[in-house]
């Protein structure tokens, strides 16, 4: 049982205020109630709403059990020869192991490998949910402890054996959950985190995302899934030190702070080349254009693939994206270009060709209107040669 503030104060048709605000925490000071945690797992952000539920077992079991039959028991009627024969007694226990098992978390610590880290967070888990077109369905977690890097998630059941259903259930519910995408600050943290998505059968990027830092081109692009990374720009670290240098060899004082060098762009390679879409028909849509860059088609040709108007197409895009189909389409084209330069010796008119444009002179055009450079210039300035191997 919990109480979401909001909810609260609606049901009990009062106005929002201090003193309610402060009855809750004293309250939770008392022992009666516990402050569920405050932490979204999917954004890392506080809650904007406060959410209490019940610590105390007996205050559950009165609640549960003894108000449903307060004017029988007062009028002294009430009699049962076992307390399994109350209604709904299954449910109390169950709950009330739960709540056993989230006041005491912290001996779960060690066997969850968590021992020594730092808890932001550790409570029940409540997500409602949401109606809509891009609604999703609500989740609801026994106990969720978050670290600044982890998050685990604990199902507790009142049963001696553990069943496939269980373990169903609780793998619905990690994948229920917007999982929040992975930066590592080395190419081997970032192998070592495909591997376990691996192992626990998370999709890169369908389900993840994973971005690294320092652009091994070899390493990166030979794992399972490509690993998308930020090249700390070795060219231009040599050039800043060179220029700090003859500063000071020209008597010119240290700089007070550190001389901060910009990265370059980012080279997205399949674990972040995902547009994640809730809408069936643009997920749809996005999967087609990733196997179809090349053809040089529009969004007529695409919508008629997919079994639907260019005006049905457009509609679900502008909700779920923000944008047409055709703005997506050149979007896409333009970060394949961008790839391929960086990454190739590849002739213009054959990029051009790799990214479904007609030809290279318009590939000229729209990559000036988006980047301010031509092709050649932004190579010169992102290709291999400045990127760190």
């Amino acid at each position: 049982m919990s109480l979401d503030k909001a909810v609260g104060f609606e049901a009990l048709g009062i106005e929002k205020g201090g003193e309610v605000t402060a009855v809750l925490e004293n309250l939770v000071e008392a022992g009666f109630l516990a402050e569920a945690g405050r932490i979204n797992p999917e954004t890392g952000q506080a809650l904007r709403q406060r959410r209490f539920r019940l610590r105390d077992n007996y205050a559950r079991f009165c609640l549960k059990c003894i108000a449903p039959h307060k004017g029988v028991i007062d009028d002294g009627a009430f009699s049962i020869a076992s307390l399994r024969e109350l209604e709904g007694w299954d449910a109390v226990m169950g709950l009330a192991f739960e709540n056993l098992v989230t006041n005491n978390y912290r001996h779960l610590l060690p066997h969850l490998h968590l021992e020594g880290l730092a808890i932001t967070s550790a409570g029940p888990y409540l997500r409602r949910a949401a109606k809509g077109p891009r609604g999703r369905p609500g989740c609801q977690i026994d106990l969720m402890i978050q670290t600044r890097r982890t998050i685990c998630i604990v199902e507790a059941k009142r049963r001696k054996e553990i069943g496939r259903d269980i373990i169903d259930e609780v793998d619905r519910k990690v994948r229920a959950i917007d999982h929040p995408a992975v930066f590592c600050n080395e190419m081997a943290g970032a192998a070592r985190v495909l591997a376990e998505c691996r192992a626990l059968g998370i999709a890169v990027p369908d389900d993840i995302a994973i971005l690294s830092c320092g652009d091994f081109q070899y390493v990166c692009e030979n794992q399972s899934v490509p690993i998308s990374c930020i090249p700390m720009n070795g060219k231009l670290h040599g050039y800043e030190a060179a220029a700090l240098l003859a500063r000071l060899m020209d008597g010119e004082k240290p700089p007070v702070g550190p001389v901060l060098v910009p990265p370059g762009d980012v080279t997205v390679r399949a674990s972040t080349d995902h547009t994640a879409a809730a809408d069936p028909l643009v997920a749809r849509a996005l999967a087609l254009l990733a196997g179809n860059l090349s053809r040089p088609w529009g969004v007529a040709q695409m919508a008629e693939a997919l079994g639907v108007t260019p005006l049905r197409l457009a509609r679900h895009f502008q909700a779920e994206l923000g944008r047409t189909p055709g703005a997506e389409i050149l979007r896409q084209r333009l970060v394949a270009a961008r790839n391929l330069l960086r990454d190739t010796d590849l002739p213009l008119d054959q990029i051009a060709a790799k990214c479904g444009f007609c030809h290279a002179s318009y590939l000229v055009s729209r990559f000036r209107r988006d980047t301010g450079l031509t092709p050649r210039a932004w190579r010169t300035l992102h290709g291999r040669s400045g990127a760190e191997k």
